[in-house]
């Protein structure tokens, strides 16, 4: 499996190089957490995608657009989750007061008691291949991690002032 990657052994990398092995390895390793994390919610008849609208939600009501930007969907993708969720009586629209044209989206109580029930996600195999580094390797890693983000809001930020279009970058506050 992972040996089919190929990056066993390497000393030195140029950026092209660490570019290609990390183009194979982030979306192997999403691939892997994303079927565990589907597993999961499963039982609870949820997709991780409706989780995070749900998850979101919790902070309080909001518009489409702002949950779109928190859940890095774009709006016509949420259209369709939301619709599945208010079927479930999980969340309700509820037109704005402030403008009529637009709906505000809120947890019902019974999504508020589905939240309630699920305990959080923990991926028993991002556990195991954790556990297996040490606390320096860790904060590395971490560290690594939030570097890239930065880089990547960085030069979202850039594109963003020549298209003249918002920037999202929820994750940020979440690391």
């Amino acid at each position: 499996m992972l040996s089919n990657l190929n990056i066993i052994g390497v000393d030195q990398l140029d950026t092209r190089q660490s570019s290609e092995i990390l183009e194979k390895l982030i979306p192997y390793i999403y691939r892997m957490l994303r079927s565990e994390k589907n597993d999961y919610y499963k039982k609870y008849s949820l997709t991780p995608t409706q989780m995070d609208v749900l998850s979101t939600l919790k902070t309080g009501s909001m518009n489409l657009s702002t949950l779109s930007e928190l859940v890095l969907l774009d709006s016509s993708t949420l259209v369709g989750i939301v619709d599945k969720l208010e079927k479930r009586e999980l969340l309700i629209k509820k037109v704005s007061p402030k403008d009529r044209r637009k709906n505000n989206l809120k947890l019902t109580r019974k999504g508020n008691n589905l939240l309630r029930s699920i305990p959080p996600f923990t991926s028993p195999i991002l556990k195991l291949a954790i556990e297996k580094l040490g606390d320096k390797e860790k904060k590395q890693f971490i560290d690594i991690m939030n570097s890239i983000l930065r880089n990547l809001e960085l030069e979202d930020l850039m594109i963003s002032s020549k298209n003249e279009l918002k920037p999202v970058s929820p994750i940020a506050t979440v690391l």
